[in-house]
């Protein structure tokens, strides 16, 4: 049941993402079935609503500095100063990337932490001897971002 909700999930994304390219690139037939401008939404309902910024100029809160592609590693991760959420994709992204290297993780490194991301995590924590296979922590970020990845 799982992996078919992680399906429709993935797909529902797909679309969005894919929606989103087409309206970016001025497809004029993504445009007419996009959502109405808040212009349009005040003359329909009398009341202005707020807009929603454009994806690109979305930024990270202060509290919580942006992280790099996975290909880069920050030193505040590999110390542990900052602690990784394989639920925010970007992250999990960058735990399946390095899972990749190691050769844990055989799926797409696409953000989404799901079945083949806990296997990959549960094999590597049971190699390294690190408690409960099932959780996300500062020990088994500093151990996985290691330079040797033992």
């Amino acid at each position: 049941m799982e992996d078919k909700t992680s399906a429709i999930l993935a797909r529902k994304v797909f679309l969005v993402v894919v929606l989103f390219a087409l309206l970016a690139s001025g497809c004029p037939k993504a445009q007419e079935t996009a959502s109405p401008t808040a212009e349009e939404r005040k003359e329909a309902s009398g009341v202005a609503k707020p807009e929603r910024m454009p994806p690109q100029a979305v930024r990270a809160p202060a509290d919580k500095p942006a992280l790099p592609a996975p290909q880069t590693t920050q030193p505040s991760v590999l110390s542990g100063e900052t602690v990784l959420d394989p639920t925010v994709p970007r992250d999990a992204k960058m735990i399946q990337a390095r899972l990749a290297e190691l050769g844990l993780y055989r799926g797409h490194v696409d953000g989404v932490w799901g079945r083949l991301s806990r296997a990959a995590l549960k094999s590597f924590k049971e190699k390294n001897g690190l408690g409960d296979p099932e959780s996300w922590n500062k020990e088994t970020q500093i151990r996985l971002f290691r330079e040797t990845g033992k």
